[in-house]
């Protein structure tokens, strides 16, 4: 049985008042994505620069497969501590990156061409970064389901 649990990510709590305090404005103070929007603006760029999606980050507490794992840190760019658990056959890792890295190992990991298991870690991921308040940077991306239960993010 694989876990993900979500063990740091940005706050707006914390990054909406320092941007406030510095600046003096804020685009926006409700969702990640508007603390991303000031950040962009400040820059001069748009939201939808890689470079601004480099800036914050999040961690992630993971347990499945060792072959999943091993997997998943071959085909990202994920920071990783790998470590045992005491399940046989299942191998723990904290996966580290920006959101921009994040962005690129989901797009991997939830290809036509992963198989389930890896697919399934990258949807759990996904899903809690869609919760933590990153939607947009997923608007260049469409979710297709398969037959396994598992869904596809796609470029457009």
């Amino acid at each position: 049985m694989q876990s993900v649990i979500l063990a740091s990510k940005p706050t707006v709590e914390t990054l909406v008042p320092a941007l406030k305090q510095i600046t003096g404005k804020v685009y926006k103070d409700e969702t990640l994505e508007d603390a991303l929007d000031t950040i962009a603006s400040l820059g001069g760029r748009t939201f939808d620069d890689r470079s601004i999606l480099r800036h914050l980050g999040f961690s992630f507490l993971c347990v499945a497969a060792d072959d999943t794992i091993r997997e998943s840190l071959e085909r990202t760019h994920l920071e990783h501590v790998v470590f045992d658990t005491v399940r046989r056959g299942f191998t723990g890792a904290i996966l580290s990156g920006t959101i921009a890295n994040f962005r690129d190992a989901i797009t991997e990991c939830c290809a036509s061409h992963s198989n389930t298991d890896i697919r399934s870690l990258y949807n759990d991921i996904f899903l809690q970064m869609k919760a933590a308040g990153l939607r947009r940077i997923w608007n260049a991306r469409t979710k297709k389901i398969t037959s396994d239960n598992t869904f596809l993010v796609e470029l457009k």
